[in-house]
């Protein structure tokens, strides 16, 4: 009975992300943003990580040395509230840009460095220098 249900529960969800598939017309909006105090891979990844629980985005890569992060999402989610949810974790963000793209170009979420932030860790070798 248990595998019953977690087969139905299953098929119900990859019915579902089908469904989404065509709901979106074999499209996705790529919205390029500016995007302020982003400094090493733990800001990318606290983005990222951000970006992945938000229904209707599908992928995301960034550029750090441009300060620039490109977002793959359905067309109903718009790119003002993509830059609100980053700007909301302490990253300040502007759209730049907003293109259609065929939905198999989609940029998915690669894997981010398991680095600590350099900003952090230069403030904090500040701190304990000012004070031992």
């Amino acid at each position: 009975m248990k595998r019953a249900a977690a087969f139905i529960g299953l098929l119900a969800c990859l019915l579902s992300m089908v469904g989404a598939a065509e709901a979106f017309d074999g499209t996705v909006v790529r919205t390029t943003l500016k995007v302020e105090r982003i400094a090493c891979s733990a800001c990318m990844r606290h983005i990222r990580n951000a970006l992945r629980g938000r229904r209707g985005v599908t992928g995301m890569r960034a550029d750090l040395r441009h300060a620039l992060v490109m977002v793959d999402h359905e067309p109903g989610l718009g790119g003002g509230a993509i830059a609100e949810l980053i700007t909301a974790l302490g990253y300040p963000a502007v759209v730049m840009d907003e293109q259609v793209v065929a939905a198999t170009d989609t940029m998915g979420f690669p894997p981010v460095g398991r680095g600590v932030c350099g900003a952090a860790a230069s403030a904090w070798k500040e701190l304990f220098h000012r004070f031992f």
